[in-house]
């Protein structure tokens, strides 16, 4: 018994609630949507993008006045010519004044001269060509006497009488032997020696130096005394026409 009541209980209990909306007297007036004063009111959809039309804009023109600007600043416009400036033209302008010139010309000179690149040749004359002769002639004599030297100490090193050289060896083999060291010394006595003065330039009071009175160099001695040696072929008439000189940018002065 007790049984069945429970499972009538069970069944009341599940038994879902019914409800008749009719009784509550509702119409569809009566659900309206809450829009007003929410935003919902509002279109949604937003303006399409218009784009704007590209302007195009003309560099030239508008940079013009700016450039035109900054060269009117800066000064007139200077014609352009062919002409290259020159010498002190190029740092003072087209048109120095030649007092200005004349001024650095000689604080120029004044320091070339002090600082020893330039020298002073203002108070010394070209040597008389009887002195450079004389000169030469003493120093091919010094030439000689070392070639001569020279000779002695080789015959007193091998042993052999010099009597005996000339049987042995030829003539035209001493000649050509004892040109070959005389002109070994001649190029290394004149090439050395001429930096300073050689002895028959002292003797003289004669000395060499530069056509633009720079610092003599082994160039400037080398080169004048190959030309000097070589005149020899030609019975020294280059060295008559002074060509050691000219070539070698030199002059013996006095």
């Amino acid at each position: 018994m007790n049984q069945e009541n429970h499972s009538f209980s069970s069944l009341q209990v599940s038994k879902p609630i019914q409800v008749n909306l009719d009784e509550f007297q509702i119409n569809e007036d009566t659900f309206k949507p809450m829009t007003k004063g929410l935003g919902f009111h509002q279109d949604l959809r937003r303006p399409a993008f218009k784009q704007t039309p590209k302007e195009k804009k003309n560099f030239s023109q508008n940079y013009a006045p700016v450039s035109q600007n900054i060269s009117n600043s800066l000064g007139p416009k200077h014609v352009s010519t062919n002409h290259l400036p020159t010498g002190l033209e190029a740092f003072y302008g087209s048109n120095p004044s030649q007092e200005l010139i004349k001024s650095i010309d000689s604080k120029v000179e004044l320091t070339q001269v002090s600082s020893g690149t330039i020298k002073d040749l203002s108070n010394t004359k070209e040597a008389p060509m009887a002195s450079q002769f004389f000169a030469w002639i003493i120093d091919v004599g010094v030439i000689a006497s070392f070639v001569a030297l020279t000779g002695a100490l080789l015959v007193l090193a091998s042993g052999i009488e010099f009597s005996m050289y000339s049987r042995i060896l030829p003539a035209r083999d001493l000649i050509l032997f004892s040109g070959a060291i005389f002109s070994i010394y001649y190029i290394l006595y004149f090439t050395i020696l001429d930096l300073g003065a050689t002895p028959g330039k002292t003797i003289l009071g004669i000395r060499l130096v530069t056509v633009a009175g720079k610092d003599l160099t082994v160039k400037h001695t080398l080169v004048r005394s190959l030309i000097s040696l070589l005149s020899g072929i030609a019975l020294f008439l280059p060295m008559l026409l002074d060509f050691q000189g000219r070539l070698s940018e030199t002059k013996l002065v006095k």
